[in-house]
């Protein structure tokens, strides 16, 4: 940053650091870093952080590792009196110079760049200067209680955390300005951007603020259920691998919503254009393969089923060969949807009218969007006579009550709701695709507000799917989770004492 400050001042036009060429400096800088880092790593001398005695351990000390904890200061020392000299010589040409329109906007420039480095190197030097005087008062500093120790270091800490913020929001007017407008348009629907875009988007805020707050804690959500999934101790009562397939699936569909609907809000139109032509086809793949997935994944759950009813102890689904199974389904859905991609007729989804879009319709386009909805029909029609099946089996059968049959049972249960839910939002999904499409004239009368509403709850269903299927639709699952929640709460809650071996001989939470 400051040698672009000084190449700046001496060169007010030069293209040494444009852009482009700034990518590829930072790229050097990130390489020369990650090898300075990485040297000692790979020379046995790796470093470690100990969270209960807040402190960086390691075996030895290389010799980069001593450079840098010991005069890595010199770096934001030297810019910020760089710095100091270069707003006192900016300062001082202001004065004597007349400026026409193009060299306020090129000063206005500079003057948001050297408060960014001012401000950057602020805050490195706070951070430092906080760490040498740990240093020089060190038995004074250890001799504090761990209640005392654990706030200081939080507090260095969150100056790092808070880079961006206090650099661009607090430090940076310029920057500041940009966040504010953003964030008044996203909550009010205006702004003091001319075109935003062709649909007059900024007529209803609340529906996409509340749209990107399912999203959020929909991600939240999956996180939280795949820990406690991880955790759980007894993986053969639940379909693990089904849990497993769906999370991830879910998750990828999450991600490419979020892309689709929630980051076009904090774009210009043209800056949108630009992403969807180079990154939409691809983005409408993923999206295509992670709802096909499910889908099809449907027929393997009804195919489990059929095979425990008459071969009850058989092991031609079990987990190992399952992840086989979904490995190859997953192949076959991306093979299918590539396909397409491929011979020239790529399907690229647009958030101002959302729809997706395709300069021709392949064959395997057409069956899927026409018959798709069979593939849930059919296997909701197949569970329906499972249950029935199930039922009269149960009534007439006086099984052992051992553990192992009460955890067969118990897994049994669990995936027959599983894939009955999943065919069900499947369903639901496509009924509504369906309904749009026989009254696609009177659909199109609506006001955008309503079509969009209209679209974004139908996203829920896809969204949520796991959150329905598995803690709302199945009480095993819920069980879990909540039991998960409750114990890290407990946890959280309860003092721990702890024996380390560090400086201190104990460190109570």
């Amino acid at each position: 940053m400051v040698c672009e400050r000084i190449y700046v001042l001496i060169f007010p036009f030069g293209r040494v650091f444009a852009n482009k060429k700034l990518w590829w400096y930072c790229c050097g800088i990130a390489t020369w870093t990650a090898i300075f880092v990485i040297t000692p790593f790979y020379k046995g001398c790796p470093v470690i952080f100990d969270y209960y005695s807040l402190t960086y351990v390691t075996e030895c000390e290389h010799f980069f590792t001593y450079l840098f904890n010991n005069f890595n200061w010199v770096i934001p020392i030297s810019c910020m009196l760089l710095n100091i000299v270069i707003i006192f010589y900016v300062s001082y040409i202001r004065r004597k110079s007349q400026m026409n329109s193009d060299q306020l906007k090129r000063r206005k420039e500079e003057k948001v760049m050297i408060s960014q480095s001012v401000a950057t190197t602020t805050f490195l030097i706070t951070y430092e200067i906080t760490e040498i005087l740990n240093s020089i008062f060190k038995t004074e500093y250890l001799a504090l209680s761990e209640s005392t120790q654990r706030p200081i270091y939080y507090t260095r800490d969150s100056l790092v955390g808070l880079t961006c913020f206090f650099i661009y929001f607090v430090g940076t007017p310029a920057i500041r300005k940009i966040i504010i407008d953003r964030a008044f348009f996203v909550t009010t629907g205006r702004n003091k951007f001319k075109t935003v875009s062709n649909m007059e988007l900024t007529s209803h805020p609340l529906l996409h603020t509340l749209y990107s707050m399912i999203l959020f804690l929909s991600l939240l959500f999956l996180m939280f259920f795949f820990y406690s999934i991880k955790t759980y101790n007894r993986k053969d009562r639940i379909p693990i691998v089904y849990i497993y397939v769906m999370i991830i699936s879910n998750f990828i569909e999450l991600l490419i919503e979020v892309f689709n609907d929630v980051i076009p809000l904090f774009l210009t139109a043209q800056t949108y254009g630009w992403l969807r032509q180079f990154m939409g086809e691809y983005t409408t793949l993923l999206d295509d393969f992670s709802y096909a997935f499910p889908m099809f994944l449907t027929v393997v759950m009804v195919a489990e089923r059929f095979y425990v009813v008459f071969r009850p102890r058989g092991e031609l689904f079990s987990d190992r060969k399952l992840w086989f199974y979904c490995l190859l389904l997953a192949i076959f859905t991306m093979v299918f949807c590539i396909i397409p991609f491929f011979s020239g007729c790529p399907i690229n989804y647009d958030f101002y009218t959302f729809t997706y879009e395709s300069q021709c319709e392949h064959i395997f386009t057409y069956l899927f969007d026409k018959y798709n909805g069979v593939i849930p029909l059919v296997c909701m029609f197949l569970n329906i006579g499972l249950i029935l099946n199930l039922s009269c089996k149960r009534r007439k059968s006086h099984s052992a009550n051992d553990a192992v049959t009460k955890a067969r049972r118990s897994h049994e249960k669990t995936m027959l709701i599983h894939s009955i839910l999943s065919t069900a939002f499947l369903l639901s999904y496509e009924i509504t695709e369906s309904i749009i499409n026989i009254y696609f004239e009177e659909y199109m009368k609506f006001s955008e507000l309503t079509r969009r509403s209209i679209y974004y709850s139908r996203n829920v269903t896809v969204a949520l799917r796991c959150f329905f299927i598995y803690f709302i639709g199945t009480p095993a699952i819920r069980t879990i989770i909540i039991d998960k929640a409750i114990m890290m709460v407990k946890k959280k809650k309860r003092m721990r004492v702890v024996v380390i071996t560090s400086s201190r001989d104990q460190s109570v939470f």
